[in-house]
């Protein structure tokens, strides 16, 4: 893959990524209705998407957009707001096929590190853990994410 393939590539996955990152916000910001959500989830998750999380140990895995968004919604209904924070966004190219009679695909990891979740307006809750994403690309859909790992190790509460 040539150098400014290389970069759109990295950023169209960056950008892929924020979209999810800010749809869980604004929905749990109540800026976004859980129709909205699901649209949103419908652009940037594969149909068949597979979820792993882990949370503390314990693990639970989602087959499909439509269970992720469903746990998603679920596991945001007791905050008020949230807020994700990036940090160093690493991509990772594998498996690049680019012919011009078949689907381009790529396989990446991203990591990004801590979530900030208030449970009022005095409480916070912080997630500190990481992403892994894996996204494919092709032609007719565009950027996708197929597979996604959440491992959230610590939890911090506090009171400000």
């Amino acid at each position: 893959m040539d150098t400014e393939m290389n970069l759109r590539a990295r950023q169209d996955v960056n950008d892929l990524i924020n979209r999810y990152l800010l749809a869980v916000d604004k929905y749990c910001n109540g800026m976004m209705t859980k129709q909205t959500l699901r649209q949103e989830f419908a652009g940037i998750f594969c149909r068949d998407v597979e979820v792993l999380v882990d949370f503390q140990g314990q693990t639970t895995e989602h087959s499909g957009a439509a269970s992720w968004c469903d746990h998603v919604e679920q596991g945001l209904a007791e905050f008020n707001y949230c807020q994700h924070f990036l940090g160093p966004e690493l991509v990772k190219f594998e498996n690049w096929l680019a012919t011009e009679n078949s689907i381009q695909e790529a396989y990446t990891e991203a990591e990004y590190p801590l979530h900030t979740f208030h449970l009022t307006d005095t409480q916070r809750v912080e997630f500190l853990g990481w992403y892994f994403v894996s996204s494919c690309y092709n032609r007719e859909q565009g950027w996708r994410v197929c597979r996604l790992a959440l491992f959230i190790d610590h939890v911090l509460r506090s009171e400000y």
